[in-house]
């Protein structure tokens, strides 16, 4: 290795652990091996014809969608990637927008504003002030103009725009013309959608296809999951059925991303029989067997960087032959554990809080290379479960977005919380405080069932008095469940294990089974909750 004085280490080799924001060919090389998913199967080899990307947060969604922009130009296609990286609805005008509609019907009315935005991105390769060539052929094949075109679509299109966009600008756009739920519903019963869109899949009849492709709807659903959920089922409805159902309009492809709960909502919808929505939907998802190949394959690939020990990342175990030792008995555990088990079990085994983990022991090495020193078994262990921590919380905070958005929760309780906590609190962060407070009644790593059952009612019953305290924390273990703060115990081959929600399925639909008795949490949770660790554990 080169004078650790003057060498300038790399502090992060195996990048950015989000790749939400980024783009172009450099996504190829990035955290996720795409090829690799392919070659098993993770990935279909027709990617660019899928319609929903599934996944917990930091799941892969980004970069596979990425992956799908740039294979989809490959094959011809005009292609538009939108994040959304604001929150256009302010000040409740996400509610104001929606009116006093039910569920089922504000979903409708989303798909009907999705529909609109598409329809007015899909025409705006034709009717802005710059189309391309093929553009500019098609119409001339045709024999229509873009001024034409404009005066027969006045309520589709955007005049004086230079660039043809997306289905999130053409909402957007839609949204400032039409600031209020009347004004919306009035446009829709005017509109001619089927005129609109047989005169789109003419156009590209000729042109070719375009794919649109979203990702980031729920970045900024945390403020209000309830509200926003609604807008996504949408998006939902029109990436998938109606592209299915709508033959005039197959020319335009769309590829969104989901996180898991919404597409649970999605499935309970009573239309989802209707279509073959598994055909259209990758589902990423992570166990420990993907995640511990993945981090040998990522840092088998990462050994010839600048960075401290890089050299050492080699053979079928490149951690340990990294860090310098195989295993360790951890504090608090009589138990002897391999690194990579240590590691990943402290994770939800999605990539992003495995490259996190790794940048974290990184720095920290190339700190003590710089004195002549190297990590030992504590410092790893200290760096794990300071991590451990972060991702704890971020757990428990996407599962009270999933729990408001499955849940009516009084406002007035939660602002009167909230008004207690911070002035800045939003009501997501008021659940992850009651979901916490029950844990940590919890007091140890595995408890009966009984006593989180207990514990969730006295935390959170009292913010959602239009249900029944039973009712509420069938819902919140089962949310627990789905987003792996907890497991329970089963026999498998005559042998105990520990069942946790990755190793049967992570798309929704899933309950904690009515027979357990028992349950433990996650390694992160009992961190973070400074719970008393047992005998029987780790539990994942």
């Amino acid at each position: 290795m080169a004078d650790s004085e003057t060498l300038a280490l790399v502090s992060a080799p195996l990048g950015p652990e989000d790749a939400f924001g980024r783009g172009g060919e450099d996504i190829e090389q990035s955290f996720i091996d795409v090829g690799a998913l392919t070659a098993i199967g993770a990935i279909p080899k027709n990617v660019t014809d899928v319609r929903v990307l599934v996944g917990r947060k930091g799941s892969g969604k980004t970069h596979v969608l990425r992956h799908i922009e740039i294979r989809s130009r490959a094959e011809g296609r005009s292609v538009t990637l939108e994040t959304l990286d604001e929150n256009f609805f302010t000040d409740g005008a996400l509610v104001q927008l929606r009116g006093t509609l039910d569920s089922a019907s504000s979903i409708t009315f989303w798909l009907s504003c999705w529909r609109l935005a598409a329809i007015s991105a899909s025409l705006s390769y034709f009717t802005c002030l710059r189309p391309d060539s093929r553009a500019k052929k098609a119409m001339a094949d045709l024999g229509v103009t873009p001024d034409e075109l404009r005066s027969r679509f006045q309520a589709f299109v955007f005049p004086n725009v230079d660039e043809p966009f997306g289905p999130v600008a053409a909402l957007k756009k839609q949204l400032a013309r039409h600031k209020n739920f009347k004004s919306t519903r009035t446009l829709f019963r005017e509109l001619d959608f089927g005129s609109a869109e047989a005169e789109v899949g003419r156009l590209l009849h000729v042109y070719g296809d375009i794919h649109f492709l979203i990702d980031g709807i729920d970045e900024f659903a945390w403020i209000d999951p309830r509200s926003w959920l609604e807008p996504q089922l949408g998006l939902f409805k029109l990436a998938f059925m109606q592209q299915v159902t709508r033959s005039n309009i197959r020319k335009v492809f769309l590829t969104i991303t989901l996180r898991n709960y919404v597409f649970s909502h999605a499935l309970r919808d009573t239309q989802r029989d209707r279509v073959q929505i598994g055909a259209g939907v990758i589902p990423l998802i992570w166990d420990y067997d993907a995640a511990e190949a993945f981090l040998r394959t990522r840092l088998c690939q990462i050994s010839e960087l600048s960075f401290a020990r890089a050299e050492r990342l080699t053979g079928s175990r490149p951690l340990a032959g990294w860090l310098g030792f195989d295993d360790f008995i951890p504090l608090k555990r009589g138990k002897r554990e391999s690194v990579e088990y240590y590691l990943l079990r402290h994770t939800r085994c999605s990539p992003r809080h495995v490259i996190k983990l790794f940048t974290n022991l990184c720095q920290k090495q190339n700190r003590r290379s710089l004195k002549g020193e190297m990590l030992d078994a504590l410092d790893f262990e200290d760096v794990v479960r300071e991590q451990s921590r972060e991702i704890a919380v971020t757990t428990l905070l996407t599962a009270s977005e999933e729990l408001l958005s499955f849940v009516k929760f009084s406002e007035k309780m939660l602002s009167d919380k909230n008004q207690r906590l911070s002035a800045q609190a939003y009501w997501i962060e008021v659940v992850e405080q009651g979901f916490r407070d029950a844990i940590m009644a919890c007091g140890a790593e595995i408890v009966s069932r009984s006593i989180l059952r207990e514990h969730l009612e006295i935390a959170l019953a009292s913010y959602a008095p239009d249900h029944s305290p039973a009712a509420l924390i069938s819902i919140a273990e089962d949310t627990l469940w789905r987003s792996g703060v907890v497991a329970y115990p089963t026999m498998e081959r005559g042998e105990p294990v520990w069942r946790y929600t990755w190793s049967e399925h992570e798309l929704g639909l899933g309950k904690l089974p009515d027979h357990v008795s028992m349950v433990g949490f996650h390694p992160a949770i009992v961190t973070y909750c400074n719970l008393e660790v047992l005998e029987d554990g780790p539990v994942f």
